[in-house]
């Protein structure tokens, strides 16, 4: 018997270790990423890298020599690299790269000091993967030979053979992200995908999308099928809550003990009856279904013919002619809110608009995608960078283009280098003028994270004279690393959070929003001394949590219990501020998916809310928040994907339910990426 497996080995050795290789490192990628670990996704993965494994092996079995030893080395070392840089980008970013931002890496030397710090920080897994490569030289390679010319045949014709055969039913996944086939395997997300069928096997899936023609009308026909349900669907609620409320107390103000002051009634008494009209454009959408020159095309007229419309209401238009300063902050969430060390942030929560129910779920491109869905009111197409990719796209409804259609001043900054994430090509596009570090910006000081107060310090007399203007600002001053060595805005605001009770890496991420609130606090200032802060609009929203603090599971510190990881995790604020405006408190569910129609509803601005995934949170429009995983939450309750639907208490939601609400969502995902691929809204309104 061990004769037997001496003579195994000597010539199949290579084939087994290689196997052995890739499966290990696949599972020690889960194990450095525990949220992604999945037994049966392992077992696939498993098996997926085998196959490869056997291909590689019986391809370089016929290399002679010293170039069989190179090129099984190369293969190794390209491989374990591959799982090694998913270790640390997870650790840095939060998600998964795809194939996209693998091609971009260079942008991602920026990161150059957190990267190594991150490599320390998980270097006993990067290890398990590197000590493949030294094995292989020293126990492998000199055990074995090569197997006669006919065996090589066999395993070469026999492992093709297999590899095919997972190419060919992957193709299916590639060609059609929305259908349930591709669902069930998770390619519709990075993550997921990564967690149910491995690394490997996404970066393929991902690769043949270039090449297999895309058919997204299959979310558009599950939809009509469903349509009809919508209108049987009779849903059993409890006595209604008024839809605009006094404030109340909830655990994110909790743990700071913060108490709401009185806000004055302004809904107490019952309007008269008002007709609204629906926020729509004059779209001869029969004419573009019955010239429409493909069928995917016409799916997608016909999709966005029955959509529902939002409509207007007593808030339409009540800051037409406002000024508009827009702001999508780096890692913004309710903990930055605090009254005693960023006092602006917390005025304007309370004072404004106050959205109690509101949620930024996290995309598969970390801060790009967050920034795209908050800005065009779309979401994000999984494996590419969306922003990017739309910048030779018409995009009708972004502010930029719908403002200085109306000859406002539209001018946007960021405060790190012009080029991350290719914003020099993206967001003139969405009818800026755009300034970032070394293209245009400069800043006083030049340190990481850069700050968001210098940034509006010295941009801010580029618009203030303008009037009407729209400035835009993507900061970058609440960025991750959060500790007071390697992050200059924790550092420089340090002093502001010593006594707060808490560990350091939670003191130092409020101290990089303290940058933040004091750069609002400027540009209040500026415009109260330009006597036009009440006419001035100021939108804050966030681009993605604080998945920084996930290391040292800092929200449930900020808490002070575990916190829920499917919905309460991704809780945040939105800011639309007006100095001197009466609070109002919204308790609808909402996202950043629905920032866009509700700016362009309270600017009396022209547009067809039937183009956009969100929706108005103050029209009557139903709630809908969607999350990356195809989880949602409606007015009525929530699911987790591949759960149970839970409904409110004295909910009562009938069969058909679910079903009809995950159509919706898998056909707001195919319209967005359609809009995105084919450039949809030029074919319907020319340049």
């Amino acid at each position: 018997m061990t004769m037997k497996i001496k003579h195994i080995w000597r010539y199949y050795g290579n084939y087994i270790f290689f196997c052995a290789a890739f499966s290990f490192f696949e599972l020690v990628m889960r194990l450095s990423t525990p949220r992604s670990f999945d037994f049966v996704g392992f077992a696939f993965s498993v098996l997926f890298n085998c196959i490869i494994a056997l291909v590689f092996c019986s391809i370089i079995s016929f290399v002679p020599g010293k170039a069989h030893v190179i090129v099984s080395n190369l293969i190794l070392s390209i491989t374990a690299g591959l799982y090694i840089s998913q270790i640390i980008y997870f650790n840095v970013f939060g998600t998964y790269y795809n194939t996209e931002s693998m091609f971009n890496a260079g942008q991602i030397i920026e990161f150059w000091e957190t990267a190594l710090r991150s490599t320390w920080e998980r270097i006993i897994f990067i290890l398990l993967c590197a000590v493949a490569i030294p094995i292989y030289n020293i126990f492998v390679r000199k055990t074995t030979e090569v197997a006669s010319r006919g065996k090589r045949i066999i395993a070469l014709v026999t492992s093709v053979a297999l590899y095919l055969a997972m190419i060919v039913s992957f193709i299916p996944f590639a060609a059609d992200p929305f259908a349930q086939y591709s669902m069930f395997f998770g390619q519709h997300n990075y993550e997921e995908a990564i967690k149910r069928t491995g690394w490997l096997s996404t970066l393929h899936v991902d690769i043949l999308r270039t090449f297999v023609p895309k058919d997204t009308t299959g979310a558009f026909q599950t939809l009509d099928e469903l349509r009809d349900l919508q209108h049987d669907i009779e849903i059993t609620q409890p006595e209604m809550q008024p839809e605009y409320s006094e404030p109340t107390i909830n655990e994110y103000e909790d743990y700071d003990n913060e108490i709401y002051e009185e806000v004055d009634e302004k809904y107490d008494e019952e309007p008269e009856p008002i007709v609204f009209g629906y926020n729509v454009m004059d779209i001869d959408f029969q004419y573009l279904i019955d010239n429409a020159p493909n069928d995917t095309i016409r799916a997608l007229h016909e999709y966005f013919a029955t959509s529902q419309p939002s409509q207007k209401n007593e808030f339409t238009g009540v800051f037409e002619g406002y000024n508009l300063v827009m702001l999508v902050a780096e890692a913004f969430s309710p903990f930055a809110v605090r009254e005693d060390v960023t006092p602006t942030l917390y005025h304007m929560v309370h004072n404004g608009f106050y959205f109690s129910n509101f949620y930024t779920p996290c995309w598969g491109v970390s801060t790009s995608d967050g920034e795209y869905v908050a800005l065009t009111g779309l979401l994000p197409r999984p494996g590419v960078w969306s922003f990017y990719r739309s910048h030779n796209n018409y995009l009708p409804f972004v502010m930029g283009n719908q403002l200085r259609n109306l000859g406002y001043t539209t001018v946007a900054y960021h405060n790190h280098t012009h080029t991350f994430y290719r914003r020099h090509l993206s967001h003139p596009n969405m009818g800026y003028v755009f300034k970032g570090v070394g293209g245009g910006l400069e800043l006083p000081n030049v340190v990481w994270p850069n700050s968001d107060l210098e940034m509006i310090q010295v941009t801010i007399d580029d618009f203030i004279h303008q009037q009407p203007f729209h400035a835009y600002f993507m900061t970058v001053s609440g960025h991750l690393e959060y500790n007071f060595m390697g992050n200059a805005m924790a550092a420089r605001n340090r002093e502001a959070v010593e006594e707060l009770p808490y560990s350091e890496p939670l003191r130092a991420y409020i101290a990089t929003q303290i940058e933040l609130d004091r750069a609002l606090e400027y540009l209040m200032y500026r415009l109260n001394e330009a006597g036009i802060a009440e006419n001035t609009v100021v939108v804050l929203s966030s681009d993605h949590r604080p998945y920084g603090l996930d290391g040292v599971d800092g929200i449930s510190e900020f808490l002070g219990r575990p916190v829920e990881q499917n919905f309460e995790i991704f809780r945040n604020y939105l800011i639309i501020y007006n100095q001197g405006m009466e609070p109002v408190v919204i308790d609808r569910p909402a996202s950043s998916l629905d920032i866009i129609p509700t700016i362009s509803n309270l600017f009396g601005l022209e547009f067809d809310s039937r183009l956009l995934m969100g929706r108005d949170i103050l029209s009557n429009s139903d709630p809908l928040v969607i999350f990356l995983n195809r989880s949602f939450i409606t007015e009525n309750g929530r699911r987790i994907r591949g759960g149970e639907f839970v409904p409110n208490p004295g909910v009562i939601v009938p069969d058909g339910y679910v079903d009809y609400i995950s159509a919706v969502i898998e056909a707001k995902f195919a319209a967005s990426t359609s809009i995105l691929n084919l450039d949809y809204y030029r074919i319907i309104f020319g340049d």
